[in-house]
């Protein structure tokens, strides 16, 4: 409870750099300018002309629109902001698309808290996709060491980039005569390492042996992905 007095009270001494102006008249014009001020004064920017839209062609969300919405916030424990997007026009589908920077802005500027961010953030992504074209060749001077090479998954996780890779791999010696599918889980041994990069080296490795080798990506919302 504390934390988020604090928090609160962070947000309220950070300038705002956005401001929304309600319940003006349809077909208007106005002007409006921004002062800054500190101890020493103030200095106004130079006036900017707006019309606004006649009411009745106003741009508002859909009623389907707004239950996809409003079953996000929902799902996240975010129902204090819905009226918010919902004026500001973000559905969840248009949320999903943005950008990771482009999303921030948004939440900087419907002042959302940074506890209701993480998990609008969380909602909003999937995992990342599968690697692709995994190659696994043989050392030709060290015969206990296979070097891995892949690219990067066609699907990222919607706008959140893949932060690592996790490369497993077991002795296919080792394997339990218990397993009745390549698939299957029961009776292997994964042996697991991390790396930032698509390449990769296993290393202390048995010679003349097979190794199963496989790869998956990582984002930060939602973590590992499929293989």
């Amino acid at each position: 409870m504390d934390s988020d007095l604090e928090e609160t009270s962070r947000l309220r001494k950070r300038p705002v750099l956005a401001f929304t102006r309600e319940n003006l008249a349809g077909k208007t014009e106005y002007k409006f300018r921004v002062a800054a001020k500190n101890p020493g004064g103030q200095a106004f920017s130079p006036h900017v002309s707006v019309t606004t839209e006649d009411e009745q062609w106003a741009r508002k969300l859909s009623a389907e629109e707004d239950q996809r919405l409003l079953d996000l916030c929902q799902l996240c424990g975010c129902e204090e902001y819905f009226e918010r997007l919902s004026r500001a026009l973000y559905d969840a589908e248009t949320l999903s698309r943005l950008h990771a920077d482009e999303l921030r802005d948004v939440l900087d500027k419907l002042q959302v808290l940074p506890k209701h961010r993480e998990k609008l953030r969380a909602s909003l992504s999937e995992p990342p996709g599968a690697p692709q074209k995994l190659h696994v060749v043989r050392c030709d001077v060290n015969f206990d060491v296979l070097l891995c090479t892949w690219e990067s998954p066609e699907i990222c996780g919607g706008s959140y980039p893949v932060i690592e890779y996790v490369i497993q791999y077991e002795n296919r010696s080792l394997v339990t005569s218990v397993t009745s599918a390549p698939d299957d889980e029961e009776g292997h041994e994964w042996v697991e390492v991390r790396c930032g990069t698509t390449t990769c080296k296993l290393d202390n490795l048995v010679s003349s042996t097979e190794y199963a080798v496989r790869v998956a990506a990582c984002n930060e919302p939602q973590g590992q992905g499929p293989v």
